[in-house]
């Protein structure tokens, strides 16, 4: 569940995030490695994956598909967390 929220709040923050400045002020960049933010790949991601029409922004049919299926990614991951914890624990008995 608290995934299934980060990811709605990464899909609705994206919408009116703010451009990448770059890294802070004095920060080290490998060499010839170009820095992308979690936030922009994520948003990238979502737009070559949901955008339809390809005019890079999601119209509200495109973020509710976005949207239920990042919530069906939500509820596998959870059950794939639950099945862990199953693992390790010992048999009754």
């Amino acid at each position: 569940m608290k995934l299934a929220v980060l990811l709605m709040a990464l899909l609705v923050g994206t919408a009116s995030a703010q451009p990448y400045g770059g890294p802070p002020p004095g920060a080290q960049v490998g060499v010839g490695v170009e820095a992308v933010p979690p936030r922009a790949a994520f948003r990238q991601m979502l737009l070559e994956r949901f955008d339809r029409n390809h005019d890079g922004v999601l119209e509200p049919r495109e973020r509710r598909h976005a949207a239920k299926a990042l919530r069906k990614m939500a509820k596998r991951l959870a059950r794939g967390e639950r099945r862990e914890g199953r693992q390790g624990r010992q048999p009754r008995g």
